[in-house]
């Protein structure tokens, strides 16, 4: 409400229907570090991951290039 997170709320499950996760990235799995790899392969492997993924989960898309600026 009024823009303030409300953990409880959110834990309670009542508002689940208004719950978004966006998904930027994939920095471990199983214990394994994969921040060596290239960006463009760990969002292949967060999207792979997240193929049969519930609603109210999104996965960024990767984008190549300088687009801050545009994005900012």
């Amino acid at each position: 409400m009024d823009g303030i997170s409300d953990f409880n709320a959110l834990h309670s499950r009542q508002y689940d229907h208004e719950v978004q996760l966006s998904a930027f990235d994939f920095l471990a799995m199983d214990g394994d570090d994969l921040r060596f790899l290239p960006l463009h392969l760990r969002k292949a492997n967060l999207q792979q991951l997240l193929a049969r993924r519930p609603d109210g989960i999104r996965v960024a898309p990767f984008e190549r290039g300088e687009i801050g600026p545009d994005l900012f």
